[in-house]
């Protein structure tokens, strides 16, 4: 943080921030019409979830300043929401377009993931199914099998070819992992800095969850017109932000816009 007072602080931020989001939102935009292989396809989805995140943060402080041209309502709570969440999106981008990866490693990467879906996808639908007073139906069981079936020997076939070993591919298997080396492990590969990520997301985690952090210190915050509190915390959470949408930015622009930028070619 620098020395200037509160509000200043958060305007400087805030003009950082803009700068890269238009950035975000027009590399966005070029890539519109440009033929991509699969993998650069949910890159930009990804990508383009970390933007509406972005654009969404923007919404919150502009309207909050539209309210008193010192800042009316600033929901610092949605802020550090938001903040998290872009955060999460940004290092999904940057971990589907880890550029080193060889064709194996990213066919068992992208499986990984595919399990965690399915995985997640049975339970809420089983949960959705209860909540009507019915069971999921033997075809949807049956489907919901074979698919499982099928990631899963690709995700054994690929660690062998990587030579994993069988508790590692027992790991991978049971549909838990989203990160094949945990978030941190995804935070390191994308050359973001590990000890900063554990203070944003731990600290952010707390609004999230609406957890105690976020509301015992009621003396701090204002709804009527923001604390300095107030002003500090969502200058810290758009600086954070624009770390990771800038780094994002940058793999995005490297990554994407050519089919040659995928250093495995197409792959669905």
């Amino acid at each position: 943080m620098s020395d200037l007072d509160p509000q200043s602080y958060l305007c400087e931020a805030i003009e950082a921030f803009e700068k890269a989001t238009e950035h975000a939102v027009a590399l966005s935009e070029s890539r519109l019409g440009v033929v991509h292989t699969g993998r650069q396809n949910r890159v930009l989805m990804a990508y383009s979830k970390t933007i509406v995140h972005a654009m969404s943060i923007q919404l919150l402080y502009r309207n909050s300043m539209k309210q008193k041209p010192e800042f009316g309502l600033l929901d610092h709570f949605s802020i550090a929401t938001l903040t998290r969440t872009l955060a999460d999106a940004s290092i999904m981008t940057l971990y589907l377009s880890e550029p080193s990866l060889s064709a194996a490693e990213w066919d068992l990467r992208r499986h990984v993931l595919f399990l965690h879906d399915a995985s997640n996808r049975k339970r809420f639908l089983k949960a959705m199914h209860k909540h009507a007073g019915e069971a999921l139906s033997a075809d949807e069981l049956d489907a919901h099998r074979q698919n499982k079936i099928d990631i899963l020997k690709i995700i054994t076939q690929r660690s062998k070819e990587l030579g994993l070993d069988k508790n590692r591919i027992d790991e991978l298997s049971k549909g838990q992992l989203v990160f094949m080396d945990g978030v941190r492990g995804a935070v390191r590969e994308a050359g973001l800095d590990t000890n900063d990520f554990d203070f944003m997301h731990v600290y952010l985690s707390n609004h999230v969850h609406s957890h105690p952090v976020s509301l015992l210190r009621q003396e701090k915050i204002s709804f009527e017109a923001p604390t300095d509190f107030q002003m500090i915390f969502c200058g810290f959470c758009l600086e954070a932000a624009t770390v990771y949408l800038e780094n994002v930015n940058s793999r995005v622009n490297e990554f994407t816009g050519d089919m040659a930028r995928d250093p495995n070619g197409h792959i669905d």
